[in-house]
């Protein structure tokens, strides 16, 4: 069992698809039917903390690594990755998703195929359009979008102004 109140932050690692193309299809049955359903996926950010911890039993330190996940909200319209990243941090260390330990400290390849591989595992959210919010009776102010606009078609126009500002 590992001494978690000695611990020593070594490296921070992450991966985000914010600047990937997240345009995907997805199948979905309403009445009966199965439809294409097209849409942008939303953003999701992994953060591996990779910690040297002290095990008591065996009167040595070993590596320990905390992933923590953040994902767009489907209501938000602009996204941002620092942002993305402070929430998987906080995640990681409060309620990780994955704990590993190592002996000796693991390739950093290896982790970041790690979190790569599940943020790709992860089911398809699409970014919600106004029209759906509307239709689930949620208030648009709510989320950091623009009014009346339609988020699919107005994406990338969007996304591209926030690295702009």
């Amino acid at each position: 069992m590992l001494d978690w109140t000695n611990k020593k932050l070594v490296r921070k690692y992450h991966y985000s698809n914010i600047n990937n193309d997240r345009n995907c299809i997805k199948s979905v049955n309403i009445n009966g039917r199965l439809y294409d359903k097209h849409g942008v996926d939303c953003a999701t950010t992994a953060v591996a903390l990779e910690y040297k911890v002290f095990d008591p039993s065996v009167k040595q330190f070993k590596t320990a690594i905390l992933v923590g996940i953040a994902r767009q909200n489907p209501g938000d319209f602009i996204v941002n990755e620092e942002q993305g990243i402070e929430i998987a941090t906080v995640n990681a260390m409060i309620e990780p998703i994955m704990k590993f330990e190592y002996k000796n400290r693991p390739n950093e390849r290896i982790i970041y195929y790690i979190l790569l591989s599940y943020v790709l595992g992860l089911p398809v959210q699409f970014v919600k359009t106004a029209s759906e919010l509307r239709a689930e009776g949620k208030d648009l102010t709510k989320f950091n979008r623009i009014q009346n606009r339609d988020a699919y078609n107005d994406y990338y126009k969007d996304f591209r102004k926030s690295f702009l500002d």
